[in-house]
């Protein structure tokens, strides 16, 4: 059953106000294009379509100049009815088969879109929950019932921030799966509302918390940031590749003295003692690297049950304030192959990957008889590119290149595992913008070009 709500206190904005609040606290900002642009409902619909191809799409858009086209697609706003999502001001629900999966399994999606987020000033935030439950839930119609009530419970917070809410229900619990559902049901929230891309936040507690901890990492490109509640990382997962990624979000781990899973137990089962040690690895990777990471780790003395005045407090004071970025000039890409047959009430995934992480994308990896993570580092300086991946199995990266990371004027050189693999110019192309944004269902991911490195042989622009 679902545990007792601690709640927060929500001040009441004007409308104008709680625009204002919106922007001050990382509200979406259009290069180029005012808030109350002209709305594009049609193009929107258009852009996120797959019978339309690149070409009639550019024709639907006004701007021809690379710069324009940027621009007038960062502003394309969703103005017709979403036919999945159609309800607004109470909780409702929609199955969702994620393409992802090699078997047939249906999610129920729990959804809220709160009145407040329709008076089509600004793109709204979405919030993703991962519910928990354990056993409780070891069925899809016992997690529709838990998946529903932790909606209910954040009503209040939704309602104060005109945020939507996305809950899939799972009885399988959050494994393997969680972060190809997730990225699936992402594109489908982007075609169907009117929404931020950079401003998608993730909360889970408990059995949701947990799967976060194993999952965020695959999915830093998609979520803004991360608030994992009443659970601590396993200590078979605290290694070093996975807790770089936090270098490259926000992640917020909350834990209660007095939770249950804390008292009496040994430190390897204890999330209090899981969260401190991976709390201490974090501190020795900053001295190390000389800079800070995005981890934060809040205690309080209470028990088990979600504490909304902190999970807004970290929504205030440590996520909203920071809207996803795509271009950061130092990263520690992960990616995951996976084949894993279906199993009890468990999807099938079978011979499946997933490389982008943000400019990064391992878009090969060889088939093995293991599960495959490849992790790496990313660096831009002075228009040098340098990539490293251990990982054997990766055959081919692509390299997404914008001009808030390069100088398409001068030439750009990329070196794999300390080897040049491409030296030479790329210019900036609007077709491959718009096939980038449109490949990855995102219409905020705007990259000029990219060059494909074969790790085996040299780099190709095709």
């Amino acid at each position: 059953m679902f545990p007792k709500m601690h709640k927060a206190s929500y001040p009441v904005l004007s409308a104008p106000a709680a625009v204002l609040f919106l922007m001050a606290v990382g509200g979406i900002c259009i290069a180029g294009k005012p808030a109350d642009a002209k709305p594009t409902g049609d193009v929107h619909d258009a852009f996120h379509s797959k019978a339309i191809d690149t070409a009639t799409f550019r024709g639907m858009l006004k701007s021809k100049a690379l710069k324009d086209v940027r621009a007038e697609l960062a502003s394309l706003r969703k103005t017709t009815p979403s036919t999945r999502l159609p309800t607004v001001g109470k909780l409702d629900s929609f199955d969702f088969m994620p393409p992802s999966y090699t078997s047939k399994h249906v999610h129920t999606v729990l959804y809220y879109r709160p009145k407040s987020s329709q008076e089509g000033k600004l793109p709204a935030r979405v919030l993703f929950i991962l519910h928990g439950g354990g056993a409780s839930t070891s069925n899809d119609d016992a997690a529709k019932k838990v998946a529903a009530s932790y909606l209910q419970g954040f009503i209040p917070l939704a309602d104060h921030y005109g945020m939507i809410m996305i809950a899939p229900a799972s009885g399988f619990g959050w494994n393997f799966a969680t972060s190809f559902l997730l990225h699936d049901l992402a594109a489908t929230v982007r075609a169907e509302l009117d929404v931020d891309s950079n401003q998608f936040y993730l909360y889970g507690h408990s059995m949701g918390g947990m799967g976060i901890t194993r999952e965020a990492q695959f999915l830093v490109d998609t979520f803004a940031g991360f608030i994992s509640e009443a659970s601590g990382m396993q200590p078979t997962y605290q290694t070093d590749w996975r807790l770089r990624t936090y270098f490259n979000t926000r992640f917020v781990q909350i834990n209660g003295m007095d939770d249950h899973f804390n008292v009496g137990k040994p430190d390897s089962d204890s999330f209090i003692m899981r969260s401190r040690a991976v709390a201490e690895k974090i501190k020795a990777m900053e001295q190390e690297m000389k800079c800070a990471s995005g981890y934060k780790l809040v205690e309080h003395p209470k028990e088990h049950n979600p504490r909304m005045d902190l999970v807004q407090e970290a929504f205030e004071k440590d996520l909203f304030p920071h809207s996803r970025n795509l271009y950061l000039a130092d990263l520690y890409p992960v990616g995951v192959w996976v084949n894993v047959p279906q199993k009890g009430n468990s999807p099938a995934l079978e011979k499946r990957q997933y490389g982008r992480f943000m400019w990064i994308d391992v878009a090969d990896i060889a088939e093995g008889a293991a599960n495959c993570y490849p992790a790496g580092r990313a660096t831009v300086k002075d228009n040098v590119i340098a990539i490293a991946f251990t990982e054997p199995r990766v055959l081919r990266i692509r390299v997404y290149l914008s001009e808030r990371l390069v100088d398409f004027a001068k030439d750009i050189e990329i070196t794999l595992n300390g080897r040049t693999a491409f030296k030479g110019v790329c210019t900036p192309d609007v077709d491959r913008m718009i096939e980038a944004a449109r490949t990855h269902n995102d219409q905020m991911y705007l990259f000029e070009n990219w060059i494909d490195l074969d790790v085996t042989r040299k780099a190709t622009l095709e």
